[in-house]
């Protein structure tokens, strides 16, 4: 659409589109919203980075990160909603007119969950998002728990395979300003590994036969080939 264009196109020449188009965000000083070498976060760009990087000429990089992280991450949330009030029916309805057979099987996919527990939900749109980034030619991909425990070696790899080269000192000992309160201060294996405790035995398998049945090599790089499971 027009709109959801020009939305874009305003974020990726550097402005904030819903503050008069100035790039008011920055995490140390003013000036650094005058900086013409951005990092663009888009959590929900799964099925656009293609697109993307042709209308904008970028590597799209996509951090993944383990789908039980992903379900225990969700339950530690403090929303006013939850995912068992999400209608998949309802917010993609089989009218919608896709021309990409493969949004028009997700949608399949997420109706057969749609009445499904919210941890169900959440797990089949993990799947078919890293899924669909998987068949996306041109994507970098990068682990979160490769790059958070050995950020000196991962982050300059990272760069280098996009073509860029880190200019400044990497500032990986301390919490992002985003971090929530009872993730603040813990140490890194904590970090990445806590859903282990929080998710029973149970859950987790109920993940892991959820992503096999929709992304069956996804199962094999985070349950089979991942130290990070059990």
């Amino acid at each position: 659409m027009p709109e959801d264009l020009r939305y874009l196109d305003l974020a990726f020449a550097g402005c904030c589109p819903t503050r008069s188009t100035f790039p008011y965000l920055c995490r140390k000083s003013v000036t650094e919203c005058f900086n013409r070498r951005l990092v663009i976060k888009f959590v929900r760009a799964h099925c656009l980075l293609g697109y993307m990087a042709e209308r904008y000429n970028v590597t799209p990089i996509h951090v993944t990160r383990h789908p039980c992280a992903v379900v225990a991450s969700f339950a530690l949330s403090d929303w006013t909603w939850n995912f068992s009030q999400v209608d998949f029916c309802q917010l993609y309805p089989d009218s919608q007119p896709f021309e990409d057979p493969r949004a028009k099987e997700q949608i399949h996919v997420l109706h057969e969950y749609s009445n499904s527990s919210a941890t169900a939900k959440l797990t089949a749109l993990w799947a078919l998002m890293e899924r669909r980034v998987a068949e996306t030619p041109g994507v970098v991909s990068a682990r979160y728990e490769d790059l958070v425990r050995n950020p000196e070696q991962e982050f300059p790899r990272l760069a280098g395979r996009v073509g860029a080269t880190l200019r400044n000192p990497l500032e990986t000992g301390e919490d992002s300003p985003v971090t929530v309160a009872q993730r603040k201060g813990i140490d890194i294996e904590q970090r990445l590994t806590s859903w282990k405790h929080e998710l029973c035995f149970e859950v987790q398998e109920s993940v892991r036969s959820i992503v096999e049945d929709i992304w069956p090599a996804g199962a094999s790089l985070w349950f089979e080939a991942s130290s990070d499971c059990e």
